[in-house]
């Protein structure tokens, strides 16, 4: 029982301590479709293949390394356990649906689909669909992820001033 204990206790230092995860979110990102993609309005997927920018919005700020995009393909900068979400804003004619889809690579060659989404749309309206999935990057020269799209929709909507289609990335530890 600590009653026995007596005289002064020695100080604990965590200095020796090695391999602990980061505390906290040490990278956070928001990235934005700039420009409406008019869509064929049939149901087959299709990438998303340009642009696509780091979030320019009214006081946002990124924690950490930035990502990096090439014709579509997301390339993470440091291992990790890492969430990423997406939220897609289509804009349709006529009664139909929209869809979105991540796929995700482990060799930088064979993408698989990781997550998926769709919403029915009535008439002229707008049609908004989300998705998340959390990817274990092992390797940053080959763990890769890209968005698709697809559905009946005429438009996905994209813009620099405020958020209408974004991709999130939020690394929530070490793996």
């Amino acid at each position: 029982p600590s009653a026995q204990l007596t005289g002064s206790l020695p100080a604990i230092s965590g200095a020796s301590l090695t391999s602990l995860p980061a505390q906290g979110i040490t990278n956070r990102q928001v990235w934005l479709l700039t420009t409406n993609l008019s869509l064929t309005g049939n149901s087959s997927m299709a990438d998303i293949t340009a642009n696509q920018a780091e979030s320019g919005v009214t006081g946002y700020a990124r924690i950490g390394d930035a990502m990096t995009v090439s014709s579509g393909v997301f390339t993470f900068p440091t291992t990790g356990i890492w969430v990423v979400d997406s939220i897609y804003q289509f804009v349709s004619s006529s009664v139909g649906y929209c869809q979105c889809n991540m796929q995700a690579t482990l060799n930088n060659s064979s993408y698989s689909s990781v997550a998926w989404a769709s919403e029915a749309s009535e008439e002229t309206e707008y049609c908004n669909a989300s998705m998340a999935a959390q990817i274990d990057v092992t390797d940053v020269a080959n763990v890769k992820v890209k968005f698709r799209q697809g559905g009946t929709a005429d438009t996905l909507q994209g813009n620099t001033s405020y958020a209408q289609t974004a991709f999130i990335f939020t690394r929530i530890g070490d793996t």
